[in-house]
């Protein structure tokens, strides 16, 4: 009787557990919601009419023809670019309890040398007060500088101008950072920061220098990943339609 309990083992045990190591998880876009419990069996999680379900490649081709699934992708795992100067801004690494390193190195202006409202200095990533900053580049190329201050007392401008004084952007508004997209390569910059009605003087708690590709991302809003995060330069978007809700988004963005 042992003899047949064991190969009753053999035939139906072993063969379920080579069937779950087999599946894949993929995500689901389904008409509406009530959709879901069709899927049920294979659910291992939902978001509206979004569904993540383990499958195996057979159980797919059966999803992938139900006449109310819209479209059905691989649940591949992103991961964030360690050697982007925003990665440790990535809101979502502390949620999976990632441990994040140093990279303040990896803003390109740490250890340029600069002159402060006349000063030499040599930026160390603490803040200072400075209304006209240069920076001597080289050959350092930059897409973008921001200008992070310490508190906002209203609108407030930054200028970027190259050595010979022609602009090379700017940018005005009311939120503590500020973003310049830079127009052409320049080994001098001129940094000029203006708050002139003001009480209390700004100090400027970050500058970053990134040299990023641009893209831009014409939606009715963009919602929190971590793909984007910190990348989202709402102090440069513009508003095509209705000039209140931002429509289009500039990032400045590294490896993905």
């Amino acid at each position: 009787m042992s003899r047949w309990l064991w190969l009753s083992f053999i035939f139906l045990f072993i063969p379920q557990v080579v069937w779950a190591s087999e599946k894949e998880e993929w995500i689901v876009q389904v008409r509406h919601t009530s959709d879901v419990r069709h899927l049920q069996p294979y659910v291992v999680d939902t978001i509206g009419t979004f569904v993540k379900v383990a499958v195996t490649e057979e159980e797919r081709e059966n999803i992938s023809r139900l006449p109310f699934v819209l479209n059905m992708e691989k649940n591949d795992i992103k991961r964030a670019a360690v050697d982007d100067p925003l990665f440790s801004e990535q809101w979502s690494l502390a949620v999976i309890d990632w441990h994040i390193p140093s990279l303040t190195s990896m803003n390109r202006l740490i250890g340029k040398q600069m002159i402060v409202d006349g000063r030499e200095y040599v930026y160390d990533g603490e803040s200072f007060e400075g209304e006209h900053i240069v920076i001597a580049l080289g050959e350092e190329t930059l897409s973008r500088l921001s200008v992070t201050v310490d508190h906002i007392e209203g609108s407030w401008r930054i200028q970027v101008k190259d050595e010979t004084g022609a602009m090379l952007g700017e940018n005005e508004g009311e939120l503590a950072r500020l973003d310049v997209l830079l127009s052409r390569p320049s080994s001098t910059v001129h940094l000029y920061v203006m708050a002139p009605n003001w009480t209390n003087r700004p100090r400027i708690v970050e500058l970053k220098g990134v040299n990023h590709v641009i893209v831009a991302i014409v939606d009715s809003g963009v919602v929190q990943h971590e793909d984007l995060n910190d990348h989202v330069l709402y102090s440069v978007s513009v508003d095509y339609a209705e000039k209140n809700v931002m429509r289009m988004i500039r990032l400045g963005m590294g490896h993905m």
